[in-house]
């Protein structure tokens, strides 16, 4: 049985044919994938709305054209006209094509408003018929599988598990079934091996949103943010605010954080740190993917992520996702989903200058905090150091200053001023590597070090007046990560000296 339209949320069917009732046309949006069960899908529309089908298909301009004045002229009653492809076909016309199929589908849209005909166009991946057309042409997308509509599909191949059901979550029907005859052609045991059908399932799972544009980042080489107390602090309040208990007491969902800083400086790395220690998966919209599918890709993007929830949801370099003629449409669609969600996804967005942001984006109710992520300063630098050394020496883990002494620290902090973290990262990487080379080991010595930092020159050695500029105009709007009297518990502080004497 693999009747796509068992499957299909009622709610949704019945609101796609009220639709139909209202405004007598409409146009649906199927996965490739789907369109074998195109006929299945029809056969529920018009039990719904009892009526009888016409199918149409438009492959030229003439064709489709013909079709609609066809539509037009029927005195047919009583009949749901279904014609495929309008979409594709608008995307691939000239302006002038493109302006005559508009204005035919008006004309058509008007000529209907008061018969007892529908008419719906379908076209497959992310093709829609034009913007402007959508207030006279409701725009429906097939939703994805309910819990319970994926626990029929792994009940076609005698599986029943919580676990599978929560992994085939962002996946469409076909998808879950491709990917579940994959997971039990990959398993070889005479018995059903359920962690390798998870484990191949999970696998397919991430390969199938990497191919539309959602990547699932793994967790960072090191759990601790490395300072940044505030955003560590701030973190502990998320947890709590998507909690049950917070949730029964009406405690609003959060929306998402605003990472602003110089590239480097650890916003990447602190989103994957928020998602370990919320448990959840991080999930990265993928600017190219965007770029190319437009507004609605992002909104087939979204569903998916809403599907797939709980995740944190990461857009690395939010500002490069508004630098196109799509810019309107884009931002549209993102500022609705950070307003109206209420789903347990957390959003993540960095960027490197903030005014390059629409300033839609940082009003209230998008973003509940906005926080600047710049240079480390002495007691993060030398945390940071000891995250990455101790990876490779576990002197650094068991010893507060690890394999060096107080003033090598001391000098150490001081040659990595205005250093980011992934700058301090390579240091420590490039001295293990010096150790290597040298002794076959990872110890990680104060000469090394130094070495390793006289060969790196950093982003603000570089471009000082640029860096600059980046920090001062984002710590005008954005709250610092980290608190400012946090360097009171350096254990390199050195104490003040009063020349006077008094």
């Amino acid at each position: 049985m693999s009747m796509i339209t068992n499957l299909i949320d009622r709610n949704w069917l019945d609101y796609l044919c009220v639709n139909l009732d209202i405004y007598r046309i409409g146009s649906l949006n199927l996965p490739l994938i789907e369109k074998k069960n195109l006929d299945e899908l029809i056969a529920e529309i018009i039990e719904v709305r009892a009526c009888r089908v016409i199918t149409m298909s438009g492959y030229t301009l003439k064709s489709t054209l013909n079709n609609l004045q066809l539509i037009e002229d029927s005195e047919d009653n009583g009949s749901l006209w279904v014609i495929e492809n309008i979409a594709m076909l608008w995307q691939s016309s000239s302006l002038t094509d493109r302006q005559i199929l508009e204005q035919t589908i008006i004309d058509l849209a008007i000529a209907i408003r008061d018969r007892r005909i529908a008419v719906i166009a379908i076209d497959y991946g992310v093709n829609q018929l034009p913007y402007q057309l959508k207030p006279l042409i409701p725009h429906h997308i097939l939703p994805l599988p309910t819990p319970a509509a994926i626990k029929s599909i792994l009940a076609e191949f005698r599986l029943t598990s919580n676990r599978l059901t929560t992994i085939c979550a962002g996946l469409g029907c076909e998808e879950i079934r491709v990917g579940l005859r994959i997971a039990l052609k990959t398993t070889h045991a005479i018995a059903i091996d359920a962690d390798q059908i998870e484990q191949s399932l999970l696998k397919y799972k991430i390969a199938k949103l990497k191919e539309v544009g959602l990547e699932f980042l793994g967790a960072p080489d090191v759990s601790e943010f490395g300072g940044l107390d505030r955003i560590a602090a701030g973190t502990i309040e998320v947890i709590k605010d998507f909690s049950p208990q917070a949730q029964k007491v009406g405690i609003a969902r959060p929306k998402g954080w605003l990472f602003v800083g110089p590239p480097g400086t650890g916003k990447t790395h602190t989103a994957k740190c928020i998602a370990t220690q919320l448990r959840w998966p991080l999930v990265s919209v993928g600017i190219d993917a965007i770029k190319e599918g437009g507004a609605d890709l992002l909104k087939s993007l979204l569903v998916r992520i809403e599907a797939t929830a709980p995740c944190v949801v990461y857009f690395d370099e939010l500002d490069k996702f508004f630098s196109s003629t799509t810019d309107a449409q884009i931002l549209g669609v993102i500022l609705t989903w950070l307003q109206e969600k209420t789903s347990e996804t957390f959003v993540i967005a960095t960027l490197n200058r903030l005014e390059k942001l629409p300033p839609e984006l940082t009003r209230a109710g998008r973003f509940d905090r906005q926080f600047y992520i710049g240079f480390p300063n002495e007691l993060e630098r030398y945390q940071i150091i000891r995250l990455y050394a101790g990876r490779y020496d576990p002197v650094y883990q068991s010893s507060v200053y690890g394999g060096l002494d107080r003033q090598q620290w001391l000098n150490l902090l001081n040659e990595t001023e205005k250093f980011t973290g992934a700058e301090l990262k390579q240091i420590v990487d490039r001295a293990a590597k010096l150790d290597f080379y040298q002794h076959n080991s990872t110890l990680i010595n104060y000469q090394n070090l130094m070495s390793a930092r006289k060969d790196t020159v950093s982003l603000y050695e570089r471009n000082p007046e640029g860096i600059l500029a980046i920090e001062n105009q984002a710590k005008r709007f954005s709250e610092p990560a980290s608190s400012k009297n946090n360097t009171e518990e350096s254990l390199f502080k050195v104490e003040s000296i009063n020349l006077f004497g008094s």
